[in-house]
């Protein structure tokens, strides 16, 4: 009888932690009210930035401007371009099958030479095979404001072309700033990107290098957000902010 009582007292006390625990759950709420709810919702359901401009989901081509060469190597428009897309697919915006690789629109600069900035996009697109055209363009690239100080800095101003229509899609057409007409306005959707400050007294060539592709890869990361919803935790963060990559 008495190793009977004992069990009997053993598979008591978790039902008596499992219905504590219900009873203190109750109170918090009771207490909090909403911003109990509110932050247990935060933690099952995280918040979403959402997308600034929803990419349609179609067979899509990334082309990246760097007429100047601001970000040091040639290689780095396919570093924006490459993260890009590696973004649109593993957030499932778009597939692998829904991209266009970025080696093909290197091969067709090659192919037209100095024709290829004559070009206009939306005629690249076709040659592509895509549907739509997502143009990146690198306006302005800093280093450093001053000796010592090193803050890598970007604009960058976007733009998604409808290749079979042959008008932008984004940002959306305006009758006011569009003065030059919808094909051939400038007009684009601006960003700013940043690497956090560093004091650096001398920068070598191969550091500087560095830190172009650590901001080309920042670039192709805040870019790509502009186009899909995802959790706001990323917003700050990226592959060009040690240790907060999301």
């Amino acid at each position: 009888m008495s190793t009977s009582s004992s069990m009997n007292k053993h598979m008591i006390h978790p039902l008596k932690h499992a219905c504590l625990g219900c009873l203190l759950l109750a109170m918090v709420f009771s207490i909090a009210g909403c911003e109990a709810f509110a932050f247990f919702t935060q933690v099952i359901s995280p918040e979403k930035t959402p997308a600034v401009f929803d990419l349609p989901p179609v067979r899509t081509a990334i082309l990246v401007d760097d007429t100047s060469n601001q970000l040091g190597d040639p290689n780095h428009t396919g570093v924006i371009a490459q993260r890009m897309i590696f973004d649109f697919v593993q957030s499932q915006k778009l597939t692998q099958e829904q991209t266009v690789n970025y080696r093909f629109v290197r091969d067709l600069e090659g192919k037209l030479g100095t024709d290829f900035e004559r070009t206009p996009v939306d005629e690249i697109g076709r040659t592509l095979g895509a549907d739509q055209v997502i143009h990146v363009n690198i306006d302005y690239v800093q280093m450093s404001v001053q000796p010592g100080i090193i803050e890598p800095k970007a604009i960058v101003t976007l733009k998604v072309i409808d290749v079979i229509k042959a008008i932008r899609l984004f940002p959306e057409p305006s009758p006011v700033s569009d003065i030059e007409g919808l094909e051939t306005s400038k007009r684009g959707y601006r960003i700013s990107v940043e690497l956090p400050r560093s004091v650096m007294m001398e920068i070598d060539s191969g550091t500087k290098n560095l830190l172009y592709r650590q901001l080309a890869e920042q670039i192709g990361y805040q870019a790509a957000r502009v186009f899909y919803k995802h959790p706001a935790e990323e917003d700050g963060k990226g592959p060009g902010k040690p240790s907060t990559e999301g």
